[in-house]
């Protein structure tokens, strides 16, 4: 058996999961487990807020609304187009919706 020094409970503050969004990985020791998935996630004491861990975190949440935004126009334009193809089609049998 291998075992890692993760460090001191007594160097560590208990945080809630999504403060990992705020701080280096090298700050931070997330024990969470299969059967204990939340609430074991800690910040090392008197670590401070990355700059860059954030910049990261906003620059994967705009790629992914991004995303989103760029799905939702895709739907929107081919429900515009089935709407256009109800109206000037004769055989609704064609219609695809």
């Amino acid at each position: 058996m291998d075992l890692t020094h993760l460090g001191n409970l007594a160097d560590l503050e208990k945080r809630p999961d999504y403060h990992a969004n705020y701080y280096d990985a090298a700050d931070c020791v997330n024990l969470n487990h299969a059967n204990s998935s939340t609430g074991n996630f800690y910040v090392r004491k008197g670590a401070q807020r990355s700059r860059e861990r954030m910049r990261v975190v906003v620059a994967e949440r705009t790629a992914a609304t991004e995303r989103e935004i760029s799905a939702a126009q895709w739907k929107l334009d081919r429900l515009r187009e089935v709407a256009a193809e109800i109206e000037s089609t004769k055989n609704l049998n064609e219609v695809v919706l």
